[in-house]
């Protein structure tokens, strides 16, 4: 609730920062990060369009959190923390569509997608792990059949 514009590039390069919350600003652009031990990250409610595609190299991302943005599309590497990244919340966007390498996201046990525009959802045969998963509100037009399958109606 700071109403911060910019939050200073060194910041994303720092290396011995696990958690970072910059939730509920005016920020509408992320630098590139290189921050090899983030964990994790809390950008709810501000003016993102785009998420940087460097976030997606950090091996030990496990939470991520982009709520309240202006989010359409996600960055085609976000199956590169598929094996550490166990919540994804972005309720409140425009996404659209989801990236193929969305399905790595292996070990994803909470994806919260409400409130968004998406014309389909994927196949995601292969987040196994998916204890939880919201979508009311999503305008969905198509599932691919994979929801029926899964949950039976």
């Amino acid at each position: 609730f700071n109403q911060m514009t910019f939050i200073p590039d060194e910041i994303f390069q720092h290396q011995g920062i696990t958690n970072l919350d910059v939730s509920t600003n005016n920020l509408t652009h992320l630098p590139e990060m290189d921050m090899k031990r983030l964990k994790y990250l809390n950008v709810v409610n501000n003016s993102l369009s785009t998420l940087p595609p460097s976030m997606f190299e950090h091996l030990f991302m496990a939470r991520l959190v982009v709520d309240g943005n202006k989010l359409q599309l996600l960055p085609s590497n976000i199956g590169n923390v598929g094996n550490t990244l166990n919540f994804f919340g972005a309720t409140r966007n425009n996404l659209t569509s989801f990236p193929a390498s969305f399905s790595q996201l292996s070990k994803l046990k909470v994806l919260d997608i409400r409130n968004n525009s998406l014309a389909s959802l994927p196949r995601w045969n292969k987040l196994t792990a998916l204890a939880h998963l919201t979508v009311a509100g999503t305008h969905c037009v198509e599932t691919d059949g994979w929801a029926q399958e899964i949950f039976g109606n």
